[in-house]
């Protein structure tokens, strides 16, 4: 830790983004990426070039351009083994992106991942009660590396990194972790997809602290599942088992009745 934190405060101008490429080219190797032109195979020496916010594939959006700027708003939701991302992996993502312009769902994916059997071994038997998930199901999922690359064929068909975005989830601190055991934050840096990763709770609460101050002040944690959030707008709870795809939907429709919402003043 002592030597990195030298490494990025005394190295010359420029040499983070270096370690980032650097790092970022020895995933993308693996990842099957397409050029988002011509759906050719890329090359790590043709990444920087293809992927980069700075290379006309990808040309910034002016910041003048407020009317016609687009934002995107990405509601991703995982299956996992378990709840620790230490020892735990990925069995399902699935992800909707919208353009708020249009409020038109432009992305749709859902893949199932297949896992080793050391970490099926090592599985929550409380989290696979949850989704579902067989062994027998796994095992027909994809690769994590190709999952990787779908993703990443994803973005940067949309030019996720010209672009305005955040996630949304019902638990970014959650997701956020099994999504980076499949895309590392370097890369993720390196192709400028968005910092910010926003939750539902959190939104819900602050409405409520709006519309009824003293209610909210009983809120205890249990009230901010998206089942119960769901509940508060008259939404059914989510659909059984718990697959990310229904989780995705079900987060859509919450987010949308929080907005609907009419709120005094």
């Amino acid at each position: 830790m002592k030597f990195c934190k030298t490494l990025f405060i005394k190295s010359p101008e420029g040499s983070r983004a270096k370690i980032v490429h650097m790092r970022a080219k020895r995933e993308i190797s693996q990842m099957g990426l397409k050029d988002p032109k011509t759906n050719a195979s890329l090359s790590c020496s043709m990444v920087s070039n293809c992927y980069s916010r700075k290379n006309l594939i990808y040309p910034k959006v002016k910041k003048t351009s407020l009317i016609k700027k687009i934002m995107y708003l990405i509601f991703l939701d995982t299956e996992t083994s378990g709840l620790n991302p230490e020892k735990h992996r990925t069995l399902e993502i699935a992800y909707k992106i919208i353009d708020t312009l249009t409020e038109r769902v432009i992305i749709s994916y859902d893949a199932i991942i297949s896992q080793t059997a050391e970490v099926w071994a090592e599985a929550d038997p409380k989290s696979l009660e949850i989704n579902g998930f067989t062994w027998e199901a796994v095992l027909r999922g994809k690769p994590e590396k190709s999952v990787a690359g779908e993703i990443s064929n994803d973005l940067g068909r949309i030019e996720l990194g010209s672009k305005e975005a955040v996630f949304v989830c019902q638990n970014p601190s959650f997701d956020r972790a099994f999504f980076t055991q499949l895309i590392s934050a370097d890369l993720q840096e390196h192709f400028n997809w968005p910092y910010h990763w926003l939750d539902l709770a959190s939104m819900y609460w602050a409405l409520r602290l709006i519309k009824d101050t003293e209610s909210a002040k009983t809120l205890v944690e249990q009230d901010l599942s998206k089942n119960q959030i769901a509940h508060y707008f008259g939404i059914e709870k989510e659909q059984q088992p718990h697959r990310a795809m229904n989780g995705v939907n079900h987060l859509i429709a919450c987010y949308r009745a929080l907005f609907a919402s009419q709120v005094p003043g």
